[in-house]
């Protein structure tokens, strides 16, 4: 069927409206994926330059230290979201996935 196929059978069962289902939970966890990061790097940030204007290796130390945390705080989330969507879990649902 193909990318085309599909798009045209979404679009045919549900309409324009089908294409932004789920959008809004997407949405929300960028939302704190993004907020972990930048937080976690101003406070590297903060900690590594004392206040005063960073260098360079103090940025990229800072933004080392927010990918780290941010990964570290997503990954569950994540690994949650590609059990559900290979299917591999009864019904796919969050507590059945988490249990596995």
């Amino acid at each position: 069927r193909g990318l085309f196929g599909m798009f045209c059978y979404v679009l045919e069962d549900e309409g324009i409206s089908g294409f932004y289902q789920g959008v809004t939970g997407a949405m929300l966890g960028q939302a704190v994926v993004k907020a972990v990061a930048f937080a976690s790097n101003d406070w590297a940030l903060t900690e590594l330059s004392g206040g005063v204007s960073p260098t360079v290796w103090q940025l990229i130390a800072s933004a080392m230290f927010a990918g780290l945390f941010t990964s570290f705080f997503v990954n569950p989330v994540e690994r949650i979201k590609v059990v559900m969507q290979a299917g591999s879990v009864g019904n796919s649902n969050e507590l059945q996935a988490l249990r596995q």
